[in-house]
């Protein structure tokens, strides 16, 4: 059987699923190759809603042997003699089966232990006392000789010595690049598999302490075809071993393959140990990524020493501390080594230089000292022995004791500084709890703005669902700004840009931390950044640094969005320098800042869409050459191209926000038709600066003018008859607060009441027109669902699969959520964010998330629907289908027999055409077909046997290639004069030809031997014609048995390959040679 080493689809033999119904029914596996030497393969087709829906292959015990089809034994060999491995029993209907030790009457652990079973063995868990490690109860004990490790201790083997010691202390570093989740190289390939692993290990990238992460990966990620994740959190709790399960993503199945259980520790200086295990097969590896939380660990701090050398360990030994700092003050401390600035070694600045204190007496009321003058929250843990590793220079302080009423350490009792009994391995250090960091920005007081949260090394956002003045009252608290005076919603500072951290948030008002309200969890939302929450708190003082805590010290951080502005949202654009609001040189508003337009190919279909979205008239001119005045600040768009039809300027193509070759001289402007009485009417209401008709800020049409409408009682009941009017759809929300950006001229209406019969907004009751106590900050908005043939796509159809891509705002605009799609087959596919647009991927493969697949004489057509629901949809209601279609062109030269199939229609949908698939041609060097010649000439002695293999491309494992004709030519071109070794499929003299394999996979070889053409030393050119088979529809492989039978599989037949020149060496060259 030919090894699958040199297979790229490897993976693809890996066992997916095993079933016992207490009988011998076998494993259901990818390729027959892992079927036991006794066992068959036996074909099935699998039916229902699975990932994957296509002919099945199960791997099933002979007559006569029983087992899972993997392993088989011999049912009499077994019965008379011992066939299991210890741990392991004999059954007559299964095989070797594992024996449950913790089912035995005399449990093999201590009584106040918990017996937990594992293949052929068995493992002693002891119970914790909190459920902090996730979700894991339990920590594992591990026996070491007659005994049992304490908690938190394995058995780990020290200078010849078995022993149990503390994993934290003795691991070994594991420092590769290509384990980070950013390295995506198909070219770079590794496997863990080969890895002798051994003992313990701890992961970095570059100076970074590093982990495994904790979701679903994208293949060929982290250096691998399948990347490992873990499928629980990471323990939380220190001094603790848990075990954790990690899966491989690939093929679209985040869980594709499940390797063995590792085991995981928290460090004290927050940093994970792991105890890895070989995955089952190749190419997995486990992944490493860095984030906030993790050690950076300095080219001055020395990672613990571990207890084993490895190639690529990380050895850093220099300093801890550097020896002087001309900007500390005497008695000033610092936690150094840990994750944050309230967690690590304790040192203390003394006569010029950086010292330690020892932890003799060392506990958390001394602790609690140092968390207080650092200004961190209580203290969690004072770890002693060098827990965040040994600092260098003096150790100042020993024996220290505090009363803990202390406001520093030096108030505290001690030895006297540099006396003391101690060495580094005894530094003190300190564990605080870090207070929640808020921000209030987009305002010009730190006192009001958009609420984020700073977590994970990043600033993000608080979703308001659920937002009230008792969660805002909490956040004026925190900041010490006084109670709230108002709540709000719908973005009304802004957009934020980055992570939203919470949603569903609810305090009772007397919370010290907005984290400490209940939520739905650090970063689990179901919102966009349209739905940012804000406050205005009472008090506005000045800032003072010592209130609000400054953000941690991480390279380039940047804010979500700039406070340059506080009422202009995302995408808007105004007007300016011209004589009315619908004139003037054209102005964007991005990133927290208003920035120009470039004139470069800026015409009137570019300045209609301006007009539009102004709610101005009709374009009269699109005016260049700044013919308003020059802008000043960003130029945020260039090479602008609309259609004409597009509701805003952002939906247009461009060259993308800042990328330009211009300058002020250029910036662009527009003179759109002034909306008086000639066209709209009295009591007209239109929805101005959203991203449709359907959204945006209220303006009515009253005395030959637009204006606004206060936000004073405005609601939904409100907002309902706004839609009515318009011609939408229901009524999604009624923001406040200008959140669509304030208007300008009259306001004309205040204290509307609507019952909601209304057919107007003008029928309503209100204040009368123009009386009002409002400014346009106030300016009331709607949100109305627009019609479900506004939901435009994008297709991008790829070589392995496809997608259908959604702009979020705009979806989101016509009250739709763009994250809530699936394909025909319910959860199912990849989904990921670019560029504000979500994309659903699916695998070019029959069966994948429901795909059909058709086939011409030309294309194999992959057909599927995106549905996608609306909004708050609490009751039923029909989603909006986008069907899309792919076409892959084939090149044939003949058609294929293929039976008719329920079809997904993709009328009126979106449809594209992929490339065609790479085919590609190798002369390998040996007969297993493991190494390859590279490509040029390649000299080779007379009579040498040719390895060749031909693979094609594709992610659909139902086609094999099949070899139709392979022969050679004298020169490179095809057409001239051919010695055939397979002709019709069949090889032309099996003396000196034999086909490995054809019309089974993806993969073709076969080997021949070629000597001399026309009895002269020349160039040879090796060509292969070959065809796409099927093989759901029809057999694949060619019956070459007689010359007379031929196989009449309809396949499609590809552009021919060439491969060489071959030089061959005379005999008298090639003894020289040898």
């Amino acid at each position: 059987m030919r090894s699958i080493m040199a297979l790229p689809w490897g993976l693809m033999l890996l066992v997916t699923l095993q079933i016992f119904t207490g009988s011998t029914s076998g494993t259901h596996v990818t390729s027959c190759d892992l079927c036991h030497d006794d066992a068959v393969c036996v074909k099935s087709r699998e039916r229902g809603d699975s990932f994957i829906n296509h002919e099945l292959l199960s791997c099933v015990c002979s007559n006569g042997f029983v087992g899972d089809g993997l392993a088989c034994y011999n049912i009499k060999l077994c019965s008379d003699s011992p066939c299991c491995s210890q741990g392991y029993q004999w059954s007559t209907e299964r095989g070797c089966v594992d024996i449950n030790e913790c089912s035995l009457p005399d449990s093999p652990c201590a009584p106040t232990q918990v017996c937990r079973n594992t293949p052929g063995s068995f493992e002693c868990l002891e119970s914790s006392s909190s459920s902090r490690s996730g979700p894991s109860l339990h920590s594992v004990s591990f026996s070491c000789g007659n005994a049992t490790c304490p908690s938190g201790m394995d058995c780990i083997g020290l200078n010849g010595t078995v022993r149990c010691v503390d994993p934290c202390q003795h691991y070994t570093g594991l420092n590769d690049h290509w384990r980070s989740t950013n390295y995506t190289s198909p070219q770079d390939i590794h496997c863990d598999r080969d890895v002798n692993w051994q003992g313990w290990y701890r992961l970095f990238l570059g100076h970074t302490s590093a982990h495994i992460p904790e979701r679903c990966l994208a293949e060929y990620s982290c250096g691998t075809h399948a990347p490992l994740w873990l499928t629980a959190p990471h323990p939380t709790q220190p001094g603790q071993i848990v075990q954790r399960s990690v899966c491989g993503s690939w093929v679209g199945e985040c869980c594709w393959s499940r390797t063995n259980n590792i085991h995981v520790k928290l460090c004290y200086g927050n940093y994970y140990v792991y105890k890895l295990v070989a995955p089952v097969t190749c190419a997995l590896a486990y992944c490493a990524e860095v984030n906030g939380t993790d050690t950076v660990v300095s080219p001055t701090t020395p990672y613990p020493r571990p207890h084993t050398s490895a190639s690529n360990q990380a050895n850093m030994t220099a300093p801890t501390t550097p020896a002087h700092n001309s900007s500390a003050v005497e008695g000033q401390v610092r936690l150094v080594n840990g994750n944050s600035s309230c967690a690590g070694r304790v040192e203390i600045f003394h006569s010029g230089q950086w010292g330690t204190v020892c932890d003799d007496s060392w506990g958390v009321v001394d602790a609690q000292v140092v968390c207080r003058q650092l200004g961190c929250g209580r203290v969690l843990s004072a770890p002693s022995s060098a827990a965040f590793g040994p600092g260098s220079g003096p150790i100042w302080m020993d024996d220290v004791r505090c009363t803990g009423s202390e406001s520093k350490l030096t108030q505290c009792s001690h030895q006297g500084f540099g006396s003391h009994n101690c060495g580094h391995h005894e530094d003190a250090s300190v564990v605080c709890e870090a207070r929640s960091q808020v921000r209030l920005v987009n305002s010009t007081s730190r006192c009001s703005g958009r609420v984020e949260l700073y977590h994970a090394g990043q600033w993000g956002t608080v979703c308001d669902d659920g937002w009230d003045l008792r969660d805002a009252n909490v956040v004026c608290r925190q900041l010490n700004c006084g109670p709230a005076r108002s709540a709000l919603s719908n973005a009304a500072f802004g957009q934020g840009t980055g992570p939203i951290w919470l949603d569903d948030l609810t305090c009772y008002g007397n919370e010290s931390s907005i984290t400490d309200c209940r939520h739905s969890g650090i970063g689990v939302h179901n919102c966009a950044h349209f739905e940012d929450a804000s406050v205005i708190c009472e008090a506005q003082p000045e800032f003072n640094s010592t209130v609000v805590p400054p953000t941690p010290p991480i390279p380039d951080l940047i804010p979500t969005t700039p406070a340059h502005n506080s009422s202009a949202v995302e995408g808007q654009v105004r007007l300016v320098n011209g004589n009315s609001s619908c004139a003037g040189r054209v102005e964007i508003f991005h990133s927290g800042q208003w920035g120009t337009v470039c004139d470069d190919s800026w015409g009137l279909s570019d300045a209609q869409v301006v007009c539009r979205q102004l709610g101005c008239g009709p374009v009269l001119s699109a005016q260049s050459n700044a013919a308003f005045g020059l802008g000043s600040g960003p130029i945020w768009l260039d090479e602008v191209n609309c259609t004409g039809s597009e509701s805003r300027l952002t939906h247009c193509r461009h060259q993308g926000f800042g990328s330009h070759d211009c300058g002020h001289q250029e910036d662009a402007g527009v003179v759109c038709e002034v909306l008086h009485n000639s066209s709209a009417v009295e009591g007209q209401v239109r929805l101005v600066n959203g991203n449709s008709s359907c959204a945006g800020r209220v303006e009515i049409f009253h005395s030959g003018q637009w204006g606004t409408v206060c936000d004073d009682s405005w609601g939904v009941v409100d907002a309902q008859v706004v839609c009515r009017q318009l011609g939408c759809g229901r009524v999604l929300s009624a923001p406040s607060f200008a959140a669509f950006g304030p208007g300008s001229g009259p306001i004309w209406m205040d204290d509307v009441r609507c019952t909601g019969s209304e057919s107007k907004l003008t029928q309503c009751s209100h204040q009368g027109f123009g009386s009002h106590n409002c400014g346009h900050f106030e300016d009331a908005s709607v949100v109305c669902e627009a019609p479900p043939s506004d939901l435009t796509s994008q297709l991008v159809c790829g070589q392995f699969r496809f997608g259908v891509g959604l702009d979020i705002t705009h979806v989101t605009s016509l009250g739709f959520n763009p994250f809530s799609g699936n394909m025909a087959s319910n959860n199912c596919g990849r989904i990921r964010v670019h560029d504000n647009v979500v994309w659903y991927e699916v695998d070019a493969r029959d069966g994948a998330c429901g795909n059909t697949l058709t086939i011409n004489r030309m294309h194999a057509i992959y057909s599927n629907i995106l549905f996608v629901y609306p909004l708050n949809n609490t009751s039923f209601r029909t989603p909006v289908t986008v069907p899309f279609s792919c076409a892959y062109p084939l090149e044939t030269e003949g058609s294929l027999n293929v039976a008719i199939r329920p079809f997904l229609a993709p009328a009126d949908g979106l449809s594209g055409l992929a490339a065609k698939a790479q085919t590609f041609m190798y002369l390998f060097n040996s007969s297993d077909y493991s190494g390859h010649y590279p490509p040029g000439e390649v000299s080779l002695p007379v009579g040498s046997p040719l390895y060749v293999g031909f693979y094609v491309a594709l992610l659909d494992i139902s086609f094999a290639v099949v070899l139709e004709d392979c022969y050679a030519t004298p020169t490179s071109n095809p057409n001239s004069m051919r010695h055939y070794f397979i002709q019709n499929k069949c090889p032309t003299d099996r003396q000196q030809v034999s086909v490995t394999e054809n019309g089974s996979s993806l993969w073709a070889y076969f080997t021949a031997l070629l000597f001399l053409p026309q009895e002269h030393y020349q160039n040879v050119f090796l060509h292969c014609s070959v065809s796409l088979c099927n093989m759901k529809h029809s057999s694949c492989a060619p019956h070459c048995g007689s010359r007379t039978y031929r196989s009449v599989t309809n396949s499609e037949v590809l552009k021919p390959l060439t491969i060489g020149p071959i030089i061959w060496e005379s005999p008298q060259r090639a003894e020289n040679i040898h």
